[in-house]
């Protein structure tokens, strides 16, 4: 009995099917291409139907952990028109798509340098920055569309602009209150209670302190009116996200909490950091040591002043190579970070790349090779008449101590590492940094 209603049940199942395949394109209206056709389409029109523009809030780096900035967006007629908080003086314009993959696509599919440079590749960094120009749409509503990037995963907005308003004001209004920042240094009170020393870097917009024993390191975004931070501060149960900038107070405030800007006794101008130095790291294995010297000079081109790059000459066991030197306007100190060197020579027929590693208490030595302004940071100290080295942590290798010139070498048209035995081929050594003294 128990079999003949199986078999009945298989066969009503049977008898059935035809008619649910047959209605389910009545029950849901359209079938799954067209229902992405559709979304492709109403997309695009939402990109387009905003004449002033969108705010994109751009997040690089895997994880979060590259640089973040504000760019401004606007479609029409399958071009896309970019203007970003990193050359806010210069628009650029492009084609770009909506299209069909697992869902809607955004894709950038000519170049744009506000947006491609975010992704391309450079000596020693095969991602670039990894940053994103394909966008998978998550949800949509009339005034924010909710983005993820299609390589780096990165979640990311649009806004839409208000009506009337202009790209000129805004991205002005964000220069200014970046040039009020000259110091990276805030103290951050509930009230009138303080909590703690932070930093809050214009550099790749990152707001980094602890508060009540956690630590709390997110990038940010700047607005017209302050910055909005990727991921919350937490104090006392309360959540803070979005800072106004005071600028006669010199702070930031989110209710009853603020971060007030103040100067490092160790801050020192520009030219103070120009001349040579000499810099104070261990022996490194097997190499005769001689001074490491670091000359710097100020800087030569326009690109390189606005972006406070000074000109530097590294000296290593005598031999000489150009390398770009970044003065912290907001810290009054400089810092040596990751870089490309553009000088071919027989130990390095392809340049070098210098990346900041961590050397451990045991000798272990761990090399970032992510593209990233990661290094160290000198600051003055006027007591011991000396910069003292300050490494950045990183979320793989740990805090910078230490600096390795890899060597490149041609393998048809690509540049890649050199290789010896199973190592990396290095003709600059500098581990464990502590100091820098003026020569």
């Amino acid at each position: 009995m128990y079999k003949i209603c199986i078999y009945i049940l298989l066969a009503l199942v049977t008898l059935s099917a035809p008619s649910c395949l047959k209605d389910s394109k009545t029950i849901f209206g359209k079938s799954p291409a067209e229902r992405l056709d559709e979304a492709v389409r109403v997309n695009k029109e939402l990109l387009e139907s905003s004449a002033e523009g969108w705010i994109m809030h751009y997040y690089a780096g895997k994880d979060y952990s590259g640089p973040s900035y504000t760019l401004l967006m606007k479609f029409k007629d399958g071009k896309i028109t970019v203007l970003s908080e990193r050359v806010p003086d210069q628009a650029y314009t492009s084609d770009y798509d909506v299209v069909q993959d697992q869902g809607p696509v955004l894709t950038v599919n000519t170049y744009n340098e506000a947006l491609h440079f975010l992704a391309s590749a450079a000596l020693g960094y095969p991602d670039g920055i990894q940053g994103d120009y394909e966008f998978a749409f998550i949800s949509t509503s009339t005034d924010v569309i909710n983005l993820r990037g299609k390589k780096w995963k990165n979640n990311m907005t649009l806004t839409r602009m208000p009506k009337g308003s202009s790209w000129e004001e805004y991205m002005l209004a964000i220069v200014t209150i970046k040039d009020e920042l000259t110091s990276s240094s805030f103290s951050f009170k509930l009230g009138d209670k303080e909590l703690a020393e932070g930093t809050i870097n214009t550099t790749q917009n990152r707001l980094n302190v602890t508060i009540g024993g956690k630590e709390f390191d997110t990038p940010f975004n700047f607005t017209d009116k302050g910055i909005v931070l990727h991921s919350p501060l937490v104090v006392e149960g309360k959540e803070y996200s979005t800072f106004t900038w005071d600028s006669s107070a010199k702070k930031f405030v989110s209710g009853n909490l603020s971060a007030e800007l103040f100067r490092p006794n160790s801050y020192k101008t520009q030219d103070f950091w120009y001349g040579t130095w000499s810099i104070k790291h261990a022996a490194a294995p097997g190499v005769r040591r001689t001074p490491t010297l670091l000359q710097i000079e100020a800087p030569t081109s326009d690109n390189d002043k606005a972006k406070g790059l000074l000109k530097g000459t590294l000296t290593f066991q005598k031999k000489t190579y150009p390398i770009l030197v970044p003065y912290d306007k907001a810290k009054g100190a400089i810092r040596i970070i990751m870089q490309p060197i553009v000088k071919n020579t027989p130990e390095a027929p392809a340049g070098m790349v210098l990346y900041p590693a961590n050397i451990s208490e045991d000798g272990k030595t761990n090399i970032h090779q992510e593209q990233s302004e990661y290094g160290i940071t000198f600051a003055w100290d006027e007591d011991m008449g000396m910069a003292i080295a300050s490494g950045d942590k990183t979320p793989d290798v740990g805090i910078i101590n230490s600096f390795f010139g890899v060597a490149y070498e041609f393998q048809g048209n690509q540049r890649v590492p050199m290789v010896r035995e199973g190592k990396l081929v290095t003709p600059i050594v500098m581990p464990k940094i502590e100091h820098m003294t003026r020569k």
